[in-house]
């Protein structure tokens, strides 16, 4: 019986990558992945551009997304250059990004998947690594060019994705305590 129900398992590997440009004003960014069959067979490639984010909120994001991709009830490995995003996922007390963490714990739980983080050294020849990041980057320069080109209009975000889950949600997030001209106090 538990044979059964491990056949029912799908597996899959996955890559994710988020970028930012933090030396910009507008902090532009960009996460990607891509899921494999363990065949190493392409299911799915997505990258997607931002305004006014992080490094490790769109490392974060990739990696949602790729939980949300994926059928109920399946197992993934996902390689990630972010030790960041690995302690923060496993973390028992995570201190930032609380958001994020918990629409990943969510999204998890509801879809019944299973995830394994594994770590790969960035910018060391990983074939899929090398290509998230190109398409991370590649978002995240069209937001900057966009940003130039338009920054005297109300802020838009141009989109190579659908008006999916991990985008509604990320609108959502990025709108909390983000608003221009709100200062932060200490206290």
């Amino acid at each position: 019986m538990k044979q059964e129900l491990y056949k029912k398992k799908q597996d899959f590997i996955a890559f994710s990558y988020g970028s930012c440009d933090n030396l910009d004003p507008q902090r532009p960014g960009g996460a990607a992945y891509i899921i494999m069959d363990t065949d190493g067979n392409i299911i799915k490639k997505k990258s997607k551009g931002f305004m006014h984010t992080t490094n490790n909120r769109m490392e974060m994001l990739a990696i949602i997304s790729i939980v949300n991709s994926l059928p109920n009830n399946s197992f993934v490995t996902i390689n990630t250059d972010s030790e960041y995003c690995i302690k923060a996922l496993l973390s028992k007390t995570p201190k930032a990004n609380l958001d994020l963490i918990r629409k990943y714990y969510a999204l998890r739980q509801q879809k019944y998947v299973t995830v394994f983080l594994h770590h790969v050294k960035g910018h060391s020849g990983n074939k899929y690594n090398e290509e998230c990041d190109k398409m991370a980057r590649a978002e995240y320069s069209k937001m900057k060019q966009h940003s130039s080109k338009h920054e005297s209009q109300k802020k838009r975000k141009t989109s190579t994705w659908t008006n999916t889950l991990e985008e509604q949600y990320y609108n959502q997030i990025t709108t909390k305590g983000r608003r221009k001209g709100v200062k932060r106090r200490k206290v």
